[in-house]
């Protein structure tokens, strides 16, 4: 009784010896990502491969297009070999929607575990694509990270037989090595706003809504991702006339991007889809308060107006600008949603969603050693009755 007890109180940090323990052989994994730019998807994925690599799997990856990127070098340093093939493998791990019609190629060769991190842009793309939606019938399970996502891809899923998992993950890059937060150098207040800048991030509506604001020769914004030539022309004049005002970061290294929202006066995530972005925890953690627009997956993450953050209806400028406003200017508003953001995220990560995950790995590879040796010995019987079908 005493040792249960004991096991039942030991930290988080000590459960990856235990799931190791219960690992009954090294498994060799293929991480599939899209790309080598950073993303909160790549970087989730370098945290699970790093997990895994840890309690003795050997870990692999192989991006979908293949490329220079923040995230190829930390995969080399890290000691993960990056691959054009999958010769040698046990399991693959496909990572994000667009590799969709990866999950129908490998899974009919491996059990492939699909994670998606997507929700309606997901669905628009499997219409636009839809041999991604192949992947839904071939993965052997499917991980989301909300509930949301599971009524979002309802349609693909109602007619398979694929398990699905929920498992909200966080940054590990906010608690290996804590910035330190740093005011402006400018003495002016500093809006932050981080992601790949594409449509459905709406940077074009942070600019909008700062040059709404009366003060905003007081205000500094700093984006960070790539792709800033997917900008509207009229916003793309707007942050070159005013240099001092708006600055296009590009792709920054993780350490580097933390810095950055660790100096914010404020974070804004004004994307008309999300799933549970990264960078948003990463400032619920750093005590940033956060203005973003009010998507219904939020409310299955948990996030409420005015408690966690302010919201903004999808392309409401001037909302947005009244959020910042009151966000910008009055403390103790951003001291209460702090405070309040920073007890959703601890709630959270009383659970290690990386050990989750490999409980997930664990059950389909079990799942997929119990029926492999069944289906080599009957493969001729499987071809005659396939023949008679």
């Amino acid at each position: 009784m005493r040792a249960a007890t004991k096991a039942a109180s030991a930290p988080v940090r000590n459960r990856c010896n235990r799931t190791q323990r219960r690992t009954k052989r090294r498994v060799n994994i293929l991480l599939i990502n899209d790309e080598f730019y950073m993303t909160g998807a790549s970087a989730a994925l370098y945290d699970l491969a790093m997990h895994l690599k840890g309690v003795g799997h050997a870990v692999s990856v192989m991006p979908r297009v293949d490329g220079d990127g923040v995230m190829r070098q930390r995969y080399i340093d890290a000691g993960i070999p990056i691959t054009t093939s999958a010769n040698g493998i046990d399991l693959v791990i496909a990572n994000t929607i667009s590799l969709g019609d990866n999950v129908a190629k490998f899974g009919a060769q491996f059990p492939i575990i699909w994670w998606l991190h997507e929700a309606e842009i997901g669905r628009a793309m499997i219409l636009r694509t839809p041999a991604h939606a192949d992947g839904f019938r071939r993965a052997a399970h499917i991980v989301f990270q909300t509930d949301f996502q599971k009524e979002v891809y309802h349609s693909f899923l109602y007619d398979t037989r694929t398990e699905t998992s929920v498992i909200p993950f966080w940054s590990e890059a906010v608690y290996q090595k804590r910035p330190t937060r740093q005011k402006s150098k400018t003495g002016k207040r500093r809006i932050v706003a981080i992601g790949t800048i594409e449509p459905r991030k709406r940077i074009s509506d942070v600019v909008m809504a700062v040059e709404m604001l009366h003060d905003k020769n007081l205000i500094e914004c700093l984006f960070i991702g790539k792709d800033y030539n997917l900008l509207e022309p009229p916003i793309l004049e707007i942050i070159r006339k005013n240099p001092n005002r708006y600055q296009l970061l590009g792709e920054q290294p993780a350490a580097s991007t933390l810095e950055y929202l660790a100096s914010a006066d404020a974070f804004v995530l004004a994307s008309d889809s999300e799933s549970q972005p990264l960078s948003l925890f990463e400032a619920f953690e750093l005590g940033i308060p956060v203005c973003l627009s009010s998507l219904e997956t939020y409310r299955h993450v948990g996030i409420m107006h005015g408690i966690h953050g302010l919201m903004h209806p999808v392309g409401n400028v001037p909302m947005l600008a009244a959020n910042l406003r009151t966000v910008l200017g009055d403390p103790i508003v951003r001291s209460n949603l702090a405070k309040g953001a920073k007890l959703l995220i601890d709630t959270k990560r009383k659970v290690d969603w990386k050990v989750s995950f490999e409980r997930v790995i664990e059950r389909v590879w079990n799942q997929r050693r119990a029926v492999t040796p069944v289906a080599a010995a009957t493969e001729p019987e499987k071809a005659r009755t396939s023949a008679t079908a």
